[in-house]
């Protein structure tokens, strides 16, 4: 219940020209800062994989538009096994 204020106060620090990295695996932090950034704020999501002996990245102001995001995946794969469970509405 925390990451929306979590979000909101990080914002505001960059909205005040303090520069933050965060590394996270929560896919709802995540959408928070995507759904919560003002067309001003100065946000960029990076995906880091390991493809045999290189590491890729891919960046975007856009945390949905990363491809290979593996966050993204994850939450898709709970909410597929939740509904073939019966448990959402």
């Amino acid at each position: 219940e925390l990451l929306p204020t979590l979000a909101d106060i990080l914002l505001e620090l960059q909205r005040n020209h303090i520069q933050i990295i965060l590394a996270t695996h929560s896919y709802n932090l995540a959408k928070y800062f995507e759904l919560k950034k003002g067309k001003n704020d100065h946000i960029l999501f990076h995906s880091f994989q390991r493809n045999e002996n290189k590491i890729c990245a891919e960046s975007s102001t856009v945390f949905g538009n990363i491809t290979a995001n593996k966050l993204i995946q994850a939450d898709e794969k709970l909410l597929d096994l939740a509904y073939t469970k019966g448990m959402t509405d």
